[in-house]
């Protein structure tokens, strides 16, 4: 027998692993600290911006004081539960604004999806070459970087291809945050509308019961984890909003959440925006930001121009149609069409549409473009 076999029959026994950590008050406040401190921030964010009667003050004002506490390096985080809850709410609301007149319109979106499809070729195509010839990004990162889909998605599709999976999240993150942003200051100083710090509430909405408050509450308790089973595209919105809107376009149910729910699920998922630039190191921000800086004014100038071409020929107002084709976030958007009271449920389809297509196409393409095309 050798001396390292016999060190391993006569050493000593380990014993049971030891116990995890008794939950004290210290390992409490240590574990949910990022989390409080993340959402004291961007709820007072959120009433500042309320006080000043910002446009979206809840979820502009979360998302900018927690993008600023982020990259001041403040430990912030956001728990995957809660946003997914307050995000589910906000599908709910998106859900209401459908009403059985919605269904008669359906068809008059044809064409519309048609503009949102060349609208997305041309984003898609400006973004790859910015990120590819001025950033030097490799072909799979620019692609994925440069596709208006959802943020998770694009990340997940392009790391299974081989892609930087952290600039594709910091640059889909930094264009949501900045759409959000700029989407406002257009419909001020260039359609001389002012955007209310929340969406107004109907004269005519009846209130809440029992009877309506649990049926809401079912649409997000079973649509968000069926949405996620399912994997459905930006599902924890679609799958509450799906059943919100059956319910509204049945004529089952004709109320909404109260805003004060609405305003705490804005704070929510405005911080959970905010959140996503913590802990990025200088070099990588700089660079990643910057390029997604001049992508999403491109877009937005895409989008605009597009709008002002398309809207008047298909008969859909001016600012519904701009909301459905620049590449805000769903849920950030249609909020927006809510406050403004123009509709929502076009602009909401919309999104979803795009979404989806460039969720399910994207990948598809790329596989088949990059065999014939070094790019």
């Amino acid at each position: 027998m050798t001396q390292e076999t016999s060190r391993e029959v006569t050493a000593p026994s380990r014993g049971p692993d030891p116990a995890p950590p008794a939950w004290t008050a210290a390992n409490l406040w240590a574990r949910t600290r990022p989390s409080l401190t993340a959402l004291a921030i961007g709820s007072a964010g959120g009433a500042l911006f309320f006080y000043l009667n910002a446009p979206l003050a809840w979820l502009l004002g979360a998302m900018l004081a927690t993008t600023a506490a982020a990259l001041a390096g403040v430990r912030i985080a956001v728990p995957q539960p809660l946003r997914l809850g307050m995000i589910a709410i906000l599908g709910v609301m998106l859900g209401s604004a459908f009403s059985p007149e919605t269904l008669n319109r359906l068809v008059e979106w044809g064409a519309s999806l048609l503009v949102l499809a060349l609208a997305l070729s041309a984003m898609t195509a400006l973004a790859y070459l910015i990120f590819r010839r001025l950033g030097g990004f490799d072909p799979v990162s620019a692609y994925f970087s440069a596709t208006p889909g959802g943020l998770s998605e694009m990340a997940l599709a392009g790391e299974s291809l081989g892609a930087d999976v952290r600039i594709i999240s910091l640059v889909h993150a930094t264009r949501i945050l900045l759409v959000v942003s700029l989407i406002p200051l257009y419909f001020r100083f260039v359609e001389g509308i002012v955007i209310p710090a929340m969406p107004p509430t109907p004269a005519d909405m009846p209130p809440l019961d029992l009877t309506e408050t649990g049926l809401l509450f079912l649409c997000a308790a079973i649509g968000l984890p069926l949405a996620l089973r399912l994997r459905l595209p930006a599902g924890p919105l679609v799958g509450p909003m799906t059943l919100s809107a059956l319910l509204h376009l049945s004529g089952v149910s004709h109320v909404a959440p109260p805003n004060e729910i609405i305003a705490v699920a804005q704070v929510v998922v405005g911080t959970a925006i905010g959140t996503r630039f913590a802990g990025l190191d200088p070099r990588t921000f700089r660079r990643a930001v910057g390029l997604s800086c001049l992508t999403s004014v491109g877009m937005v100038a895409i989008g605009v121009a597009t709008t002002f071409l398309a809207a008047p020929l298909l008969g859909i107002d001016r600012s519904a149609f701009l909301l459905s084709v620049v590449p805000g976030g769903l849920a950030e958007m249609s909020v927006i069409a809510l406050s403004l009271q123009v509709e929502t449920a076009f602009v909401s389809t919309m999104h979803i549409v795009r979404i989806t297509l460039v969720v399910v196409l994207a990948p598809l393409i790329f596989q088949h473009v990059r065999r014939f095309i070094q790019f």
